[in-house]
C-alpha cells in the first residue's frame, strides 16, 4: 500500500537470473599471420513471478471491494510466473595476414540458441492460463576485410559479410482447460552485408574519415497466438549509413565533427494490438515492418587537457 512496510500480496514473486558461461580462445601465429578461434557457451536459468493484483483473497473481500468468490465463480487472483532456459554456443574461426601495404582478415561465424519458455497464472491479459514456447535459431556467417594503405597518410578498408540466419519456432497453450492455437513455424534470411572507409591525414593536427556501410537486423515471429497470420512475421530490416567527418588533434585541444546519414529499408516498428476490445489488460505489443525510415544528423565532441594530470 505504498507504505513500504506492508503488502497486501498473497504471491510475493521472484526476479532470479542464473548464468554460466564459459569461453575458449586460441590463436597461432605464422610470420606475418594468425589464425585464432573463439568458441563460447552459455546456459542461462530465469525466472520471473508477480503477482498481477498486488492483493489477497481477504482484501478484496473487504471493504470497499466487496468481491464475492462465490457468486462470481472465483478468486480474484492474477499471479504470472515465467520460468525460461536460454543455450547458446557460438564459434568463430578467424584467419589474419599481412602481405606488403595489405591486412586481409577473413572468417567464419557460427551460432545456435535454444530457448524454451514456461509461463502459466493470468497471461496475455487473461486469453491464457499457459503457454509453453521453444526458439531454435542457427546463424552462420562468413566474412571478409582488407585493409590497404595508399601511403603513411592513407588507409582504406573495405568489408563484407554474408549469413543465413534461420528460427524455428513453435508453442502451445490452454485458455483455463481449453486449448489456444497452436503455433510451428519457421522463417530463413540470407543477409549481407558491407562497409567501405577512407581514413586520410591532411597534416598534423587534422584527419578526415568517411564510409559508406550496409547493415542489417534479421526478421522474426512474433509470439502471440491471437495475432493474425499477416502479423506473425516480420522481415529483415537493411540500413545503408553514410559519415563524413574531421578530427582534429592537439597537445591541449581535441575535437570531432561527423554527419552522419542512415537510410532503413523494412524498418523494424513495435506495434500493439487489442485481443478483445473491452478488456483493457488484453493487448500486446509485436513487431512489424515499415516500409522506409531513416536518421541524420550531426555530431561534436570537443576535449580540453588542462594540465599533464587531466
Amino acid at each position: 500500500d505504498n507504505n513500504r512496510d506492508t503488502t497486501y500480496t498473497d504471491y510475493a514473486g521472484i526476479d532470479k537470473l542464473e548464468t554460466n558461461a564459459y569461453s575458449i580462445e586460441y590463436e597461432y601465429r605464422f610470420p606475418n599471420s594468425s589464425i585464432q578461434s573463439v568458441t563460447t557457451y552459455s546456459d542461462i536459468e530465469l525466472n520471473y513471478n508477480y503477482d498481477g493484483d498486488w492483493g489477497n483473497n481477504k482484501m478484496w473481500e473487504s471493504s470497499p471491494y466487496n468481491w464475492d468468490p462465490i457468486s462470481n465463480g472465483y478468486n480474484w487472483s492474477f499471479p504470472d510466473r515465467s520460468n525460461r532456459n536460454r543455450i547458446s554456443i557460438t564459434t568463430d574461426l578467424k584467419l589474419s595476414k599481412e602481405i606488403d601495404l595489405f591486412f586481409l582478415t577473413m572468417g567464419f561465424f557460427s551460432k545456435k540458441l535454444a530457448e524454451d519458455d514456461i509461463r502459466n497464472g493470468y497471461i496475455l491479459g487473461g486469453t491464457a492460463d499457459s503457454a509453453n514456447t521453444s526458439f531454435n535459431i542457427s546463424l552462420k556467417s562468413i566474412y571478409a576485410n582488407i585493409t590497404y594503405k595508399f601511403s603513411k597518410y592513407t588507409k582504406i578498408n573495405l568489408g563484407s559479410r554474408f549469413s543465413n540466419y534461420k528460427n524455428v519456432y513453435s508453442a502451445t497453450g490452454t485458455n483455463y482447460g481449453t486449448p489456444i492455437k497452436n503455433i510451428n513455424d519457421s522463417i530463413e534470411n540470407e543477409l549481407f552485408a558491407f562497409h567501405l572507409s577512407l581514413k586520410h591525414q591532411l597534416n598534423e593536427k587534422f584527419n578526415f574519415f568517411s564510409s559508406i556501410n550496409r547493415g542489417y537486423k534479421a526478421g522474426g515471429i512474433n509470439q502471440n497466438p491471437y495475432l493474425d497470420e499477416s502479423q506473425r512475421f516480420y522481415k529483415a530490416e537493411y540500413n545503408l549509413n553514410l559519415n563524413a567527418g574531421f578530427v582534429y588533434s592537439s597537445d591541449m585541444y581535441e575535437g570531432e565533427i561527423n554527419l552522419f546519414y542512415m537510410k532503413r529499408s523494412q524498418q523494424q516498428v513495435g506495434l500493439y494490438f487489442q485481443a478483445i476490445p473491452d478488456v483493457p489488460t488484453s493487448f500486446s505489443f509485436y513487431t512489424a515492418n515499415a516500409n522506409v525510415g531513416y536518421n541524420s544528423g550531426i555530431e561534436t565532441t570537443i576535449k580540453l587537457n588542462i594540465n599533464n594530470n587531466s
